[in-house]
């Protein structure tokens, strides 16, 4: 993609792709079409800001019938990272398209299972207080056993999925890493809000996790460093 000229890109490869971003008849012709889309975002191509709102609104429409939860996450990530090199009010314009989303989507009723399994699970708040430097990179569960975050990622979205928010939260944590620094403490702010709206149980758990890892790593330092100062401050909170 970062061979082909932005004319090219605009009058050739777009018309082609487009009829197959929503019809997932052929899967093979559908995820080729998205990852040209995810290409085009990656490299940055001219049409990039243009495409954005639409493909926000495609993917949010698509989400979960036609693409799954990791194919949504990346796409979204993709998305906002590439126009936070480009456009803030942009990048903040489909940040809120997700935000409104999540907002139309009904919380969810906590079940005895939910409950059952979060009393197993060590509260997130006790690895980020500890003094252990590993602990940046790993969360502890009932069993005493120290697993990497990194490899945990297909549990939290499976734990994440008893929220009828889950996935949508964790996709919007996701973006933790992509915004601007001007953007992290309203970012932040929005997840708290929603997080305390949900009630104690395996699947908020999960997304405290999630939020945990994604403020402990994989930032740049001004950024971690707000992040971490946010958690020891808000995450009690949560």
């Amino acid at each position: 993609m970062g061979a082909l000229d932005d004319d090219t890109v605009e009058q050739t490869v777009l018309p082609f792709i487009y009829p197959y971003l929503q019809d997932n008849s052929d899967i093979h012709l559908f995820e080729s079409a998205h990852s040209v889309m995810l290409a085009i975002f990656s490299n940055t191509k001219k049409v990039t800001n243009e495409l954005a709102p639409f493909y926000c609104n495609l993917l949010l429409e698509s989400y979960p019938k036609l693409i799954h939860v990791a194919q949504f996450r990346i796409a979204y990530t993709t998305i906002i990272k590439s126009l936070s090199n480009t456009d803030d009010a942009l990048t903040f314009l489909c940040l809120e398209k997700l935000i409104k989303k999540i907002e139309d989507t009904p919380l969810s009723a906590l079940t005895p299972l939910d409950t059952d399994k979060s009393k197993k699970m060590i509260p997130i708040e006790s690895t980020l207080m500890s003094s252990d430097k590993s602990s940046y990179s790993t969360f502890v569960d009932s069993t005493g056993e120290n697993r990497s975050v990194k490899n945990k990622d297909d549990e939290i979205q499976s734990f994440a999925s008893h929220l009828n928010r889950g996935h949508l939260l964790l996709t919007l944590i996701d973006q933790i890493r992509s915004v601007n620094l001007i953007f992290l403490e309203t970012l932040l702010a929005k997840i708290k809000y929603f997080l305390q709206a949900e009630q104690e149980g395996v699947g908020k758990q999960a997304i405290k996790k999630a939020l945990f890892d994604a403020l402990s790593t994989g930032l740049d330092y001004t950024k971690k460093d707000n992040g971490v100062k946010w958690w020891l401050s808000e995450g009690p909170k949560l």
